[in-house]
């Protein structure tokens, strides 16, 4: 077969076309919690994508075996045989920094790498200090540089907001000839501390892979420096046939980790991400993807080794900021005239979000990656940044002042990647208690004003909230034991300058009372509990 030849069938190899298949597959995926705004994209799509990401499906293994956790377990077993698969198939901050090189090779010149020794101290020095962070019990390091949450972070920070101002002008565009087939979506979310850090970020990591490839998935990810280690061991992974090798220099031009080093004829194969791009360039077919043979001689060209080639990605991707102001989102219902006097308390820590357990649990679980914020259609769920301590960076929270909590909903628990949300029925979310309602009497408009209002009332689905009579007004009454700090009185009470009612949260989420009206409706638990415990 002629070496032209031999190159064509390279280049059709299933190899290549299953692993760039996978890739984008998991992008796709991944992105549909993210940027789906109208939840029109089934669950199991979304399921499938993060399964196999490595470190929320190993943060899940920690905290409670199941079939969710298995996932890293699979990577990691790929990886022991194949090498750093993960990198180029799975992981979506990987694949979207060879979606940048692509773009910049397309439009100017490819970048030309060359090998350059590993930076070993800094890798396993920040992969030692991530761990050390975890096992004392904090998640910042983790935060800050797990790749699937950076990538998140992204998408809801950056891009959500440009899918949301095209989705409001397709739908404007509509209306104007008739047509209301795509709803409007309200932009919210928009923090200005949050944006800017995640534009750094990406600016940071779009630079790197413009200029030098993966550098940041060989000395600064922590999930890279620890997936090196296991693939040092992989039987199968890329080789050079010293006998076919000219020297021409190709493989190592292009690349993307730096790890070829043609003088010596090696490859580092703790930072191959196994993109199978030196596979495509070399000439001769000296770069083979095959089982290695510790301690025998050079490939001959005739052992015939397994070949695979792989071509650049064909997609491209965008980010952009719109950099908005926050929305005013409050329910005036009754003109204030009278200023009130008492400021809400302030607590350690925020509302936790639904299904969280714990504060424990929560600050010890959740990465920061903002699914289950992307996720919230009443967006009352907001992207944190130090509202749990800097050991908590990131960590979202369930802010009354942007929305409250829908009683039908538990998109939350069903988005995150590591069950720091636990996912919970529709059922059990009607008796989770986050907080409890909390009322300041000289704060409320009805008393400094006389006048009538009962908003809170009106919003409280289970009605822990009344409002009894005392004189010609109706005050609101407050019924902690069947409140479940879903936020709906705070976000409408109209009190100004402060919140006449506010939710104060629990540290460990408890069981609400059913409300009178749902006691005739909830059913008997069978005998040995009804399957809700916090």
């Amino acid at each position: 077969m002629s070496r032209a030849a031999s190159r064509k069938k390279r280049s059709a190899s299933p190899l290549k076309r299953l692993r760039v298949f996978l890739a984008g597959g998991f992008f796709l995926s991944i992105n549909i919690v993210f940027l789906d705004i109208h939840g029109a994209v089934p669950q199991w799509i979304y399921d499938t994508g993060v399964y196999f990401q490595f470190l929320p499906s190993l943060l899940y293994a920690t905290r409670a075996f199941g079939i969710a956790a298995t996932g890293c377990i699979l990577v990691l077993g790929l990886t022991l045989v194949f090498g750093r698969i993960y990198c180029s198939s799975v992981c979506p901050l990987g694949i979207f920094m060879d979606m940048i090189a692509f773009l910049k090779k397309k439009a100017t010149r490819p970048i030309h790498h060359r090998y350059a020794p590993p930076r070993n101290m800094i890798r396993y020095g920040l992969l030692m200090c991530t761990m050390l962070c975890f096992a004392s019990g904090s998640m910042l390091m983790i935060n800050l540089l797990d790749p699937f949450s950076n990538f998140g972070r992204m998408a809801v920070a950056l891009v959500k907001p440009l899918v949301i101002l095209g989705n409001n002008g397709a739908a404007y565009a509509l209306e104007m000839a008739g047509n209301y087939d795509i709803p409007p979506h309200p932009l919210k979310g928009l923090h200005l501390g949050m944006i800017g850090f995640t534009l750094g970020f990406a600016a940071l990591v779009c630079s790197l892979a413009l200029t030098r490839g993966r550098l940041y998935c060989n000395t600064i990810c922590p999930v890279g420096a620890f997936l090196g280690l296991c693939a040092k061991a992989a039987p199968v992974k890329i080789l050079i046939k010293e006998n076919d090798c000219i020297g021409c220099g190709k493989c190592e031009r292009i690349c993307k980790s730096d790890c070829i080093d043609l003088k010596d004829r090696i490859i580092d194969h703790s930072r191959c991400v196994a993109c199978f791009n030196c596979l495509d360039t070399c000439p001769t077919g000296a770069a083979v993807y095959g089982y290695s043979l510790p301690l025998a001689a050079p490939i001959p060209p005739s052992e015939g080794h397994p070949t695979h080639t792989r071509r650049g990605f064909l997609a491209a991707v965008g980010t952009a900021l719109a950099l908005l102001p926050r929305a005013s989102e409050g329910i005036e219902t009754v003109k204030v005239t009278i200023p009130n006097k008492i400021q809400v308390p302030l607590f350690p820590h925020p509302i936790l979000p639904p299904g969280a357990l714990s504060l424990d649990h929560f600050t010890g679980t959740c990465t920061g990656c903002h699914a289950c914020v992307a996720r919230c259609p009443a967006h009352v769920l907001q992207p944190g940044i130090t509202q749990y301590g800097l050991a908590g960076l990131f960590m979202p929270f369930l802010d009354p002042g942007s929305g409250f909590c829908n009683l039908n909903c538990n998109l939350c628990g069903q988005a995150c990647p590591t069950h720091a949300i636990t996912s919970f029925s529709l059922e059990e979310k009607k008796t989770i208690q986050t907080g409890v309602v909390k009322f300041i009497r000289d704060n409320c408009i009805v008393v400094l004003q006389k006048t009538d209002c009962g908003a809170c009332s009106e919003h409280c689905p289970t009605k822990a909230v009344t409002m009894v009579t005392e004189g010609k007004v109706k005050v609101p009454k407050v019924n902690e034991k069947i409140c479940l700090g879903c936020g709906a009185c705070e976000h409408v009470c109209p009190a100004k300058p402060n919140k006449s009612i506010y939710v104060h949260p629990h540290t460990v989420h408890k069981k609400a009372e059913a409300p009178p009206s749902r006691r005739l409706e909830i059913e008997v638990p069978a005998q040995g509990g009804d399957g809700f415990n916090f």
